[in-house]
């Protein structure tokens, strides 16, 4: 019943600075700067972004992650009061209780 729940919910999806300019390098190994800037473009049409303020760097060190980034990035999640988090890093958030 939950997942079918979930499955007809509208969802958005987000996005965060790190994840853009990761995105923005693994492009322009194969693409022009004209071609990655209008697949960046394209991007933010279709994917929300979530910008990084400047509080959330040091609340994340606080946690003292075991991997920076990915803390970082569910940090601002949190911030942005996200339902959900999706990493292909599980080992580093086994411990997190919501």
């Amino acid at each position: 019943m939950q997942k079918e729940l979930f499955l007809q919910k509208e969802k958005s999806v987000f996005y965060s600075e790190r994840v853009l300019t990761t995105v923005a390098y693994v492009l322009r190994k194969n693409m022009t700067a004209t071609e990655v800037n209008r697949s960046l473009g394209n991007l933010n049409k279709k994917i929300n972004f979530l910008p990084c303020f400047l509080t959330l760097p040091d609340k994340c060190l606080q946690n003292d992650p075991p991997d920076f980034e990915d803390g970082l990035l569910y940090e601002i999640s949190l911030h942005h009061q996200l339902d959900y988090f999706i990493t292909s890093n599980t080992k580093d958030f086994k411990g997190i209780q919501v």
